[in-house]
């Protein structure tokens, strides 16, 4: 059964059913399931999954069963595990069951484990052989972006020629030292042992050249290849809509995307090698049996023994690895975790608790890492035990040969080190393609960010004045048979402010996404300037659209550029105009290096109202029509709040707020209230609350 690795935080119902799929010959992979079943970012109950798993066309059946029952249910099946996850049940056992977990890959739990995580759910798919399930796969392959033009086909031509000269100089060591012994030696002819000397010390010279020419090839190569690997996979990264983001953990991703550096030695340190080692295995092996076919044979034959004990504990290998890279990316995220919410952890007397919680994952990490290792130290000694074993064996038959004089000492001597060239290239073809493999855990994880969808931004938003219209907005979280907010209707005129109110988890945010584009409504169109846009219609609303959300940062950089939004060349004008209207001037004066001060991310330096208006002062910077506004002024005080929106309203733009503050309502030309069934129009009595008060 094919193995689908959730990359979501709450995608493992996805990954279990898209494995029951694939063992019924079906046709889909993860990416598939994701956009069939896209509203499932939050994760799946049961009922939801047995739904899906019947739109694919199986006949499913939900149980409640104890442990002891498992051996009874139809494999492979889903079941409920540590009650929040779900895995496969592959196979039970004596001992206890083999599940794939989509967390981690596949493993076995013995019956204690069992009995602490199997929550005694379990769901049952079945569908006739007859049935084809086939879902249109994603177009996410690393190698799309690999372009091979004509100077890499004439790198690679000069690749193979060098590689082919490298190696058939090698093959002269061995017969130099047949040489030496048989005419130099055994005959005492010193000047023929003069001339193999100087002749064979031009040979390794030449090789040597060959060599370092063939490796600078191949770096050079192997170097271009990742600078371009990389930059496409960072600006891929960069158009793919902010809602993928928000399903998945950012060590994950971290993680996912630094896979691409585990791949940059992929094609100088593996594919070359291994091709290489290939071609010169099969020219050695030919030179052997020249040699003699018996001792040929004994060594092909243990050849073949070396190889299925690597391929033997290979497959337990992988499994390790894959989970340390898992546990490794969530380690990562708990780092990052931590630098992000120190304030918290030392406010709140954390650092105990969250260094067990950190230790606990990072050890989990470094024992399957530990494991991983022992095993290849393992394989790897017991092929030593019989490449030595061997070695004593073709010595005592050699001798024999050479007493019976059927070789010369020469030859001997000449077979064995052809012998040792020869297992040294079997072990380099088995440690590159088990590294292959290994390597295909990274291109699984890295594909998943090529899978995601970017924005399609095909036409800019036509120039306006600022018109905003909703209609019959409508949006409901996951498959809840409850829509969170249904049939909105808004229209803003050119030059209005307003603000929307209501409760927390009303759904105000989410609005302002489906406004913004970055979420798609279940119902409904936005229109800016009297064009739709929103998620998916593929119009570009930035060049009049600025957008401060709550969850908006600085970036590293200096002051100047956050405000420009790094812009080579900054527009002096808008600069200024930018900094009057968020009352930067007096901030930038007091910091020593005013506009060329850095800040970041976790910048200290900044409080959180003056981080506040650095952000309205990079949306206005772009000097746009329309502004969107999440709580963008929560941290000012009352007073410089109610400076700075009165700024704004003098630019005569578009202004979209959502607020509590009575600053922010006192400012607004219409207050709504956003409810389930619509937005209601209480201007009159919030600002006449906001007089009173």
């Amino acid at each position: 059964m094919k193995v689908f690795l959730q990359a979501g935080m709450a995608e493992c119902g996805l990954a279990s059913l898209a494995m029951v799929a694939n063992h019924y010959d079906a046709k889909v992979d993860l990416g598939a399931m994701r956009r069939k079943f896209s509203s499932f970012q939050s994760g799946m109950t049961l009922m939801q999954l047995s739904e899906a798993a019947q739109q694919l066309g199986f006949r499913c059946r939900a149980l409640r069963l104890s442990k002891a029952q498992l051996s009874q249910l139809t494999l492979p099946c889903i079941i409920h595990w540590g009650f929040n996850h779900f895995v496969v049940l592959e196979k039970v056992g004596r001992q206890g069951i083999d599940i794939i977990d989509p967390a981690v890959g596949r493993r076995r739990c013995d019956w204690l484990e069992v009995g602490e995580q199997f929550t005694g759910v379990a769901l049952e798919c079945s569908a006739d052989t007859s049935v084809r399930l086939t879902l249109p796969a994603g177009s996410g392959s690393l190698r799309k972006w690999i372009k091979v033009g004509a100077s890499f086909n004439r790198a690679m031509l000069w690749l193979v020629g060098l590689s082919i000269a490298a190696q058939l100089l090698m093959l002269t060591a061995p017969y130099y030292i047949q040489l030496l012994i048989d005419r130099g030696i055994m005959l005492g002819d010193t000047r023929l042992m003069t001339l193999l000397l100087a002749a064979f010390s031009l040979l390794l010279v030449l090789r040597v050249a060959l060599q370092y020419t063939r490796d600078w090839l191949l770096a050079n190569v192997d170097n271009s290849l990742y600078k371009s690997l990389s930059w496409q996979l960072f600006r891929h990264l960069l158009t793919i809509p902010v809602d993928f983001f928000r399903q998945r953990n950012i060590g994950d991703l971290i993680s996912r995307f630094e896979s691409i550096r585990e791949l940059r030695g992929a094609f100088s340190q593996l594919l070359v090698p291994l091709a290489i080692a290939i071609s010169f295995a099969l020219l050695l092996c030919v030179v052997l049996f020249f040699y003699s076919l018996t001792l040929a044979l004994i060594s092909c034959a243990m050849s073949l023994l070396l190889i299925a004990i690597r391929w033997w504990h290979y497959a337990s290998v992988r499994a390790l690895q894959q989970r340390a890279v898992i546990a490794a990316a969530e380690e990562h995220s708990q780092r990052v975790e931590m630098l992000r919410s120190m304030v918290s952890i030392q406010s709140l007397s954390m650092e105990a608790s969250f260094l067990q919680r950190w230790n606990t994952t990072q050890e989990k990490s470094a024992d399957l890492s530990y494991q991983a290792g022992m095993k290849l130290l393992r394989a790897n000694q017991i092929q030593l035990l019989i490449i030595a074993g061997e070695g004593l064996v073709l010595s005592f038959m050699g001798s024999h040969l050479v007493l019976d004089g059927v070789w010369t000492l020469g030859h001997m001597v000449a077979y064995v080190s052809y012998r040792g060239l020869f297992y040294e290239r079997i072990n380099t073809v088995v440690d590159k393609v088990c590294q292959l493999r290994v390597m295909g855990l990274h291109l699984d994880r890295i594909d998943d960010l090529i899978e995601a969808q970017p924005k399609q931004l095909k036409t800019l938003l036509r120039d306006g004045a600022g018109t905003l219209s909703i209609h019959d907005i409508s949006y409901r979280i996951a498959h809840s048979s409850v829509e969170l907010f249904s049939q909105l209707e808004l229209h803003v005129e050119p030059g209005q402010m307003i603000v929307i109110t209501g409760p927390s988890g009303v759904g105000k945010s989410t609005l302002m996404a489906i406004i913004g584009g970055h979420l798609p409504a279940d119902r409904g169109v936005v229109f800016i300037h009297g064009e739709e846009v929103g998620y998916g219609v593929g119009v570009d609303i930035r060049p009049s659209v600025a957008q401060v959300l709550q969850d908006d940062r600085l970036l590293s950089g200096t002051l100047i550029e956050n405000i420009s939004s790094f812009a080579g060349q900054v527009d002096e004008a808008a600069l200024e105009r930018a900094m009057q209207c968020c009352g930067l001037h007096d901030l930038v004066a007091q910091l020593p290096m005013g506009l060329e001060t850095i800040v970041g991310d976790l910048d200290t330096a900044l409080s959180q109202g003056q981080i506040q208006r650095v952000l309205l002062a990079r949306a206005l910077y772009q000097g746009p029509k329309l502004l969107l506004l999440d709580e963008a002024t929560s941290h000012l005080d009352d007073a410089a709040e109610a400076q700075l929106l009165a700024n704004i309203k003098l630019l005569r733009i578009t202004v979209v707020s959502i607020a509590h503050r009575r600053a922010a309502i006192a400012a607004a030309n219409t207050v709504y209230e956003l409810t389930a069934t619509g937005l209601v129009d209480v201007s009159k009595l919030m600002q006449g609350a906001s007089v009173q008060a």
